[in-house]
């Protein structure tokens, strides 16, 4: 099988599939075996930014690195990685096939099959940590399959609420379900409801919790006014693993200042132009990205908005009305995204300034001069414009 052919079988699957009795099934029945030193990641917002602070730390300590993130920007390759390095596409068809031969590969989805594909390349690698980001949720999510060493929430907020619940408390129970007894679990700064409700978890199950001290903010270099939380999330990791990994107190510092981890406020220059990517896809992030636009505006032009999202997203767009100087909409070509002329007439009731639809996200930003884009509100939107620019 070739890679084009693997991505082919691979995306014609269901994206995710709830439940976490097949996966349990088809790695016993193939003898499919987790890192057992590895981190284990949920949370509505801040799951890739904090993997990769954490990923880089242990890589600068000098320690073998296993990746499992997503979504991928531009390559599924892009999801494994070993020291930062996206496995090749040769190994990733090659792991397909054999993934595609095995009894029981037929009953999974596309992220089970992911899941399975970095087991196997992490029993293949070794690395000294593999740290794993959920794919939603986190009860009955892929991942949670492993026995790690820490596991960490990031955040609770209202996303995949058909999924989740409508609720924190119901999305909070679903995050907290990673949580293995005994294993200690770091909390990012979440809602008051969220807090009791892993707090109870936690008590049942014997789970040392070590929220963030918010009065503490370390500097990083990735940017975004949140991003100080995700960098102590990944300093309470290096301190809570201190004993197995006695070098990353030396040199947490130098990584939290050399991590890139894209599309999150990501400045990118394009000619005279400035393009800022941001996979920002939910009410909570929405939040942050509404207040780096404050801060951005101070300073310079308001944007131009070149926007897409999923049918029920479209309170994007009243928001960021104040802060950008031009709407232009394009369709995800997913399902359950928004039409255009939908996206547009939401606009046209809280915008006064220039709207356009188009199906081409390159040629506004290579026809512009000295002018700002914010791309954002769609990951598959993200991988268009960054495969590009």
């Amino acid at each position: 099988m070739e890679f084009l052919e693997a991505c082919q079988f691979l995306f014609q699957q269901p994206t995710h599939k709830h439940g976490l009795g097949r996966m349990e099934r088809f790695c016993k029945t193939n003898g499919l075996v987790w890192p057992k030193n590895s981190i284990h990641i949920a949370g509505t917002n801040g799951k890739g930014s904090t993997a990769a602070l954490l990923e880089n730390s242990f890589r600068t300590a000098g320690y073998k690195t296993g990746l499992f993130t997503s979504p991928h920007l531009i390559s599924p390759c892009e999801r494994i990685q070993i020291d930062r390095n996206n496995i090749d596409e040769g190994r990733f068809a090659a792991l397909t096939t054999r993934l595609k031969s095995l009894p029981g590969a037929d009953s999974l989805s596309f992220f089970e099959l992911l899941t399975a594909m970095a087991f196997l390349v992490f029993e293949e690698e070794r690395p000294d940590i593999c740290i794993f980001e959920t794919g939603m949720g986190g009860r009955l999510d892929a991942t949670n399959v492993i026995d790690p060493l820490l596991t960490i929430i990031t955040s609770i907020g209202l996303d995949h609420t058909e999924h989740l619940g409508d609720t924190v408390e119901a999305i909070a129970r679903e995050k907290a379900g990673i949580l293995k007894p005994g294993v200690p679990c770091i909390l990012g700064d979440l809602p008051r409801e969220a807090d009791r409700v892993i707090a109870t978890i936690a008590a049942e199950r014997g789970v040392p919790l070590f929220p963030i001290d918010t009065a503490i903010r370390p500097a990083t270099s990735l940017k975004g006014c949140y991003q100080w939380k995700n960098a102590s999330m990944a300093v309470l990791a290096a301190q809570c693993l201190k004993k197995l990994f006695p070098k990353l107190a030396n040199t947490i510092d130098l990584a939290l200042q050399t991590t890139y981890w894209p599309a999150r406020w990501d400045v990118r220059s394009v000619a005279s132009n400035t393009v800022i990517l941001d996979v920002t896809h939910n009410e909570e992030g929405l939040q942050y990205l509404l207040k780096d636009l404050r801060t951005f505006n101070r300073e310079h032009s308001k944007p131009h908005l070149l926007f897409s999202c999923k049918g029920d997203k479209t309170f994007f767009i009243p928001a960021l009305a104040p802060y950008v100087a031009s709407m232009t909409f394009t369709h995800i070509l997913r399902p359950g995204g928004c039409p255009t002329a939908t996206m547009a007439d939401v606009a046209r009731n809280c915008f006064d300034g220039a709207i356009a639809v188009t199906d081409d996200v390159v040629t506004p930003i290579q026809t512009a001069a000295n002018a700002t884009f914010l791309v954002t509100g769609s990951c598959f939107l993200i991988e268009r414009v960054a495969a590009i620019f």
